[in-house]
């Protein structure tokens, strides 16, 4: 809060112009915020690079991979709806701290109809911008719902994948043995 003396409206009267001094008033209309959200994961072309020639040789690898971006997902959308919640709790705070300030206002007589306006306006501001906070935050929400069911998907592909590779890793082993045990057999009852 700052003191009214000090105050400059924004038709440019002073407190003092007006006859109003030592009276504590609200801050001047403003961003009452500024929303910066975390930098979203991304993976960079040495890491892309790098996996794809991992997956040739290690299947493990993508589900590594897929396990490292999933959390990295989860992180950065709960630092996301942190962000959020603060802003929308420094909001609503601001909102029940303006109302207050419009109630003494108007209890005392002492502030002019059009600071009164301006506080409420003030106000409606702010509760707009809790509102639009409280909806990204719902966004967010759905957003971090999508990334995990495709995450859940993905992390099921790449278990497949190791069963299917691991199988075709046997079977490489096995048919050689076959082969060599089997061919001898098949000639020798050819041969009867």
């Amino acid at each position: 809060m700052q003191n009214f003396d000090d105050y400059k409206t924004q038709f440019g009267t002073s407190a003092t112009d007006s006859g109003l001094s030592n009276v504590q008033i609200g801050t001047a209309a403003r961003s009452w915020f500024d929303i910066e959200l975390p930098t979203p994961p991304q993976m960079s072309i040495q890491d892309w690079e790098k996996l794809k020639m991992e997956a040739g040789h290690n299947p493990e690898a993508i589900v590594a991979f897929q396990e490292s971006q999933y959390q990295s997902q989860i992180d950065y959308y709960n630092r996301c709806a942190e962000s959020l919640e603060k802003i929308a709790e420094s909001a609503q705070s601001q909102v029940i701290q303006a109302l207050e300030e419009l109630h003494i206002a108007l209890d005392n007589n002492t502030i002019l109809k059009e600071q009164v306006e301006n506080l409420s306006s003030i106000s409606e501001d702010m509760k707009t911008q809790a509102d639009s906070a409280f909806k990204q935050m719902k966004i967010l929400k759905q957003h971090y719902d999508l990334i995990s069911k495709e995450a859940a998907a993905a992390k099921k592909d790449a278990a497949f994948s190791k069963i299917l590779s691991t199988i075709a890793v046997i079977i490489s082993i096995a048919m050689p043995l076959i082969t060599e045990i089997a061919m001898p057999i098949i000639l020798a009852k050819q041969q009867i």
